[in-house]
């Protein structure tokens, strides 16, 4: 209770409802159902985390954003934009980063010390908040939905080398929630889960349902830290 928990990812962490329309035929942050007006976000996993745990949440996720930066240089770049925004007094911090990443940039080799690739983002994000944010308790999510496992598979190679905690959402150790597209699972629950907790037919991001779920592992996830 009273921490602070930061969060930094895309839009599978900042939220994307288009399409949504409530009850009442309200849409985006004009609904109560997905947006909490007094928090000032979208009720996604960090949110359901710290309002059950009385957490003061700083969620610095953007849609359409990447971890390190591409060549074309029009999504937001978390490496060149974000990183130093971190606040150095968060009791936690947590990262989800892949999905952009895994269709704009290449993902690189753990030595790299660039920012143009997903690796030598890592590598200059992680060597920075060891460095400004050493009493913080930080945790990366090796996201799902990605465009090859290889990027969830690099984001666990990633934290290995630096002894950081890392919850793979493609790991067997995890519970199928939603698009979790390279781990086993029947095909017919696949789809009646990926149905179940998707935003609308149009809109595959995260329903309300899939992030109060996903809230309870990536919470059970921090208390480990």
């Amino acid at each position: 209770e009273g921490k602070k928990l930061v969060t930094c990812g895309d839009s599978f962490t900042e939220g994307d409802f288009w399409g949504y329309k409530d009850a009442s035929g309200k849409v985006d942050i004009h609904s109560p159902e997905i947006y909490d007006e007094e928090w000032g976000c979208y009720m996604t996993y960090p949110y359901w985390i710290a309002k059950r745990n009385g957490m003061n949440l700083v969620n610095m996720a953007k849609c359409g954003s990447t971890l390190a930066l591409p060549a074309e240089k029009k999504f937001e770049s978390f490496v060149m934009e974000k990183l130093h925004l971190i606040p150095k007094d968060a009791d936690y911090i947590l990262f989800k980063f892949g999905i952009n990443d895994s269709w704009h940039l290449p993902v690189g080799a753990i030595d790299d010390t660039t920012p143009d690739t997903f690796c030598g983002a890592w590598n200059i994000v992680l060597s920075w908040v060891a460095d400004n944010c050493p009493d913080a308790k930080v945790g990366v999510i090796a996201s799902n939905y990605c465009k090859t496992k290889e990027w969830s598979d690099a984001t666990v190679m990633m934290c290995k080398k630096y002894g950081i905690p890392c919850l793979n959402e493609e790991s067997e150790d995890v519970p199928y929630f939603y698009e979790q597209k390279f781990r086993t699972c029947p095909d017919d629950i696949r789809q009646a889960k990926n149905e179940e907790y998707r935003v609308s037919e149009g809109n595959k991001h995260p329903s309300i349902a899939a992030h109060r779920f996903e809230s309870l592992i990536v919470e059970e996830f921090l208390r480990q830290l």
